[in-house]
């Protein structure tokens, strides 16, 4: 019979802290002896470490506030004064889990621009009105959240004025952007198995920068009119090996800024995957972090012309 193992009682399980108070363990208990160390049996103090530990100390008047791995559970007490000043949040690796108290917090934030929850294990996210009372978020990073498609979607509907949004790594095979996101300029789902380019659906009008690192893509499908504001793409880290897909972006008007692995496509000796990719992509300014020159580009249509076009006898 196994005995291995140890067991917690319930009465000592951590349930994590409020908000107000992690931000004072993390920002308000510093004293003056911590600015003071010990070399060579001499006290040395820091010079304007006080200074900085004085302004910390007055956490309202915080700009940005990192509280990874607090054990942040909860919004402040009611009581709590608003942090007028904050413009990020960063709550990294804590255990929220409800949206609505993702929502309190939000309200002692009046001026809030950017707020991380990565890997904080979310409760599903369910259909909802608008959070009226948030008025400045506009970056918010759900990665590692283990959320699904229609958990996002929804807090896109709560937070309709978003123009950024992380969602790495939440094992979701498909995403919706509902109609009443119509601020969504950037959106990375990396590391997701969208599989194809086309399971990403909704209102995609304004969407300028879209990344699918390593979302299993093997082949390039885009329908017209799909991303009509698309100017940059990361597909990089998904086998892409035909040229067919290459030809579809074509079908993104606005796009300059392309990252993506080459090595999976082979082309004729005498020219390089990246002339012809230039070649195919009159538009593309930006390959890979290289900027395109006028006379790059003129060589490699040369070049893809000649070695693609030459008459044959």
């Amino acid at each position: 019979m196994a005995r291995g193992g140890s067991l917690v009682s319930i009465q000592n399980v951590h349930r994590g802290v409020d908000l107000l108070t992690a931000i004072r363990n993390r920002y308000a208990d510093s004293s003056a002896d911590e600015n003071v160390f010990v070399i060579n049996s001499k006290a040395v103090e820091l010079f304007g470490m006080q200074s900085t530990s004085q302004k910390q100390s007055n956490v309202f008047e915080l700009r940005h506030i990192v509280l990874e791995s607090c054990s942040v559970a909860g919004p402040p007490p009611e009581t709590c004064p608003l942090f007028r000043r904050c413009v990020s949040l960063n709550l990294f690796n804590n255990l929220l889990q409800r949206w609505e108290d993702v929502r309190k917090i939000l309200v002692y934030f009046p001026r809030l621009r950017e707020l991380v929850l990565r890997k904080n294990r979310m409760d599903a996210a369910g259909v909802g009105e608008a959070w009226s009372d948030v008025k400045c978020l506009t970056d918010l990073i759900l990665s590692d959240c283990g959320l699904t498609s229609e958990s996002i979607s929804n807090v896109l509907r709560y937070l309709p004025g978003l123009r950024t949004l992380y969602a790495v790594g939440n094992r979701f095979s498909h995403f919706f952007v509902p109609e009443v996101a119509d601020s969504l300029l950037n959106l990375d789902i990396r590391d997701n198995p969208i599989r194809c380019l086309s399971n990403i659906t909704g209102n995609l009008s304004k969407l300028e920068k879209l990344s699918v690192v390593n979302c299993d893509i093997e082949r390039i499908v885009i329908e017209t009119g799909r991303f009509p504001s698309l100017t940059t793409l990361n597909i990089k880290d998904n086998v892409i090996s035909d040229w067919d897909s290459i030809n579809k972006l074509q079908l993104l008007p606005k796009l300059t800024v392309l990252y993506i692995n080459c090595e999976n496509l082979q082309c004729i000796q005498g020219i390089s995957t990246h002339e012809v990719i230039i070649a195919k992509l009159p538009r593309l300014v930006d390959l890979n972090r290289f900027i395109i020159s006028a006379i790059e580009r003129h060589s490699a249509e040369v070049r893809f012309l000649d070695k693609y076009f030459q008459d044959k006898e």
